[in-house]
């Protein structure tokens, strides 16, 4: 599923070419996605593209730069969005679910497993509920200790709860915390000062990273058409279990969590007996 970095990757990759693009009109090829096109749509203009937790956000304003509505696309574990202008053609092994035709170009929605959505949004209450942004100034180690605080929950899941800390996956939570040196099993609540300043000192440092690399493609992950994140070249021990830890040669550990898989070094993130 594409996480934060690679959601970033898209936004900050269409961004440029859908910014003041005029639409004509939303096209909607799955009866899975359930999104009317609204009224405003033809006599709006795409004021921007952000990202809104792991979602991508387009938001719609009219002539004079009043917003009309939010479009809200979530990709889950398949989707991909891609950019289509003059004769330039998508190879895919499925027609696109949803295409947002402009006067410029398509932007179209590809998701093989069908378990994306898409949603209007009229108001900015309507956009998803969804956690703090960890790389928004909002996001700082009084928060993230705030949020710790008294959490009986292990960290690692503590880290995949989007209702919290918003777009972070389960990739880069085995490796923040392997940066940080914080065993995943380690009840959130019981972080030490020091451990919590590291954990956000990791939080930020890995998914900047992850951006800077254009994200993680392990399996079919795609910011453009054959374009690929660079990140998993750099995973010091999310799918490496067996395998020598970078640091300190001990064996990657791998166990799950509330059903997702975490990977770890025994060494490097001791466990600590309370």
């Amino acid at each position: 599923m594409p996480e934060l970095p690679e959601v970033e990757t898209i936004v900050r990759y269409l961004s440029p070419v859908v910014t003041g693009q005029r639409p004509v009109c939303l096209q909607v090829h799955d009866p899975l996605i359930d999104c009317p096109q609204p009224d405003w749509l033809p006599e709006s203009f795409i004021h921007k593209m952000f990202r809104h937790g792991k979602q991508i956000a387009v938001e719609f304003a009219a002539g004079g730069g009043e917003t009309l509505g939010w479009l809200c696309i979530h990709l889950r574990m398949t989707g991909r969005l891609f950019w289509q202008q003059g004769e330039t053609r998508i190879e895919h092994d499925r027609p696109p679910r949803a295409v947002l035709i402009t006067h410029n170009g398509k932007l179209l929605f590809y998701d093989t497993r069908r378990l994306g959505t898409m949603t209007v949004c009229a108001t900015a209450d309507g956009l998803p509920e969804t956690g703090i942004d960890p790389l928004s100034p909002d996001f700082t180690p009084s928060t993230l200790g705030a949020l710790l605080s008294g959490r009986g929950q292990p960290v690692k899941p503590f880290l995949l709860r989007q209702d919290l800390v918003a777009g972070i996956g389960n990739i880069y939570a085995s490796e923040i915390l392997f940066q940080a040196r914080i065993a995943p099993d380690l009840p959130a609540g019981q972080l030490s000062s020091t451990e919590t300043a590291n954990l956000f000192a990791s939080i930020q440092d890995v998914l900047r990273r992850a951006i800077e690399c254009c994200g993680s493609t392990i399996s079919s992950f795609q910011f453009a058409r054959n374009e690929t994140g660079r990140f998993q070249e750099c995973l010091n021990v999310y799918g490496r279990d067996g395998s020598p830890c970078r640091d300190c040669g001990a064996v990657i550990v791998r166990t799950v969590q509330q059903g997702r898989s975490t990977f770890f070094c025994p060494v490097c993130q001791p466990a600590r007996v309370f």
